[in-house]
C-alpha cells in the first residue's frame, strides 16, 4: 500500500516579489467546492491556488471528502496532507489524479507568480 501527501514549501503558496495569490479558503479535512476569488484589495482573496484528488477512499478523515458532492478542494498549506491513499498490500492498478487550479481576479497584480508545492509517496508494508 502507499500514502501520498502534498504540502507547499510557503504560505502564501504562490508569490510575486510582495505580491502573492492565497491558498483556497477550502481544507484537506474539509475541502469544499472552488468559488472564484471575491477580494477587493490587491493580493488579498484576489487569487487562489488549490488542488483536488479523485482518490475516493483516503486513508484518514472522512474517506471520500474529495469526491462525496463532486469535485472538492482544498488549499494547499506547509503541512504534509493526504491525497491518495492505498491500503496495506500489493494495489491493484489503479490511477489517481491530483489537480491543481489557480484563479486571480481583476484586481490581482499581474506578475511571474512561482511556488513549490512537494509530493510525497511513503509505502506501507
Amino acid at each position: 500500500g502507499y500514502t501520498v501527501t502534498v504540502k507547499a514549501t510557503a504560505d502564501p503558496p504562490l508569490v510575486d516579489v510582495s505580491n502573492n495569490i492565497d491558498k483556497f479558503s477550502g481544507t484537506n479535512t474539509t475541502p469544499t467546492v472552488w468559488s472564484s476569488p471575491a477580494g477587493s484589495a490587491a493580493s488579498v482573496n484576489t487569487g487562489f491556488f488549490g488542488y483536488t484528488t479523485n482518490d475516493a477512499v483516503l486513508g484518514t478523515g472522512t474517506v471520500d471528502r474529495f469526491t462525496n458532492v463532486g469535485n472538492e478542494w482544498a488549499g494547499a498549506t506547509t503541512s504534509p496532507l493526504e491525497v491518495a491513499f492505498s491500503a496495506v498490500g500489493v494495489p491493484t492498478a489503479e490511477v489517481t489524479r491530483v489537480g491543481w487550479q489557480a484563479e486571480v481576479n481583476t484586481l490581482q497584480p499581474s506578475g511571474a507568480y512561482t511556488g513549490t508545492v512537494v509530493l510525497v509517496a511513503t509505502p506501507t508494508y
